[in-house]
């Protein structure tokens, strides 16, 4: 019998909490001209993963040259900077296990479903 996924808590912090929070620790990723120059767009919902950070999903353009948007999981980690959740999939090195390239999706809904089969399946989880 395949497992359900799980659920997403959401987190009591707002998207202005982690942009507060990131601004105070020095870093940009919330700036007005860093978020102009990838097209960034922030989606509102905010979710808990324990002893890891909070979790929110963005948008960006596909690449400059392509206007389709990709949503993403970016993770606040408890030092005020912003991570991308990526799954091990590589294969081994000797300093580790190669990482994918970033969750991304084409729809809000589909990174959302996409990040709690992560969590289902229970795969490492990497930042990066």
């Amino acid at each position: 019998m395949p497992r359900s996924l799980p659920s997403l808590s959401r987190s009591p912090f707002s998207i202005d909490d982690l942009r507060s929070m990131n601004a105070a620790r020095g870093y940009h990723f919330f700036d007005r001209d860093t978020m102009r120059f990838f097209a960034s767009r922030l989606a509102s919902d905010t979710f808990d993963l324990p002893f890891v950070g909070v979790a929110f999903l963005h948008s960006d353009k596909a690449c400059f040259n392509d206007p389709r948007r990709v949503w993403k999981v970016g993770v606040l980690t408890p030092d005020g900077n912003v991570a991308r959740v990526r799954v091990v999939t590589g294969k081994p090195e000797a300093n580790g296990w190669i990482p994918s390239e970033p969750i991304a999706a084409r729809s809000k809904g589909a990174a959302i479903t996409y990040l709690r089969r992560v969590l289902a399946h229970d795969p490492a989880l990497v930042l990066a």
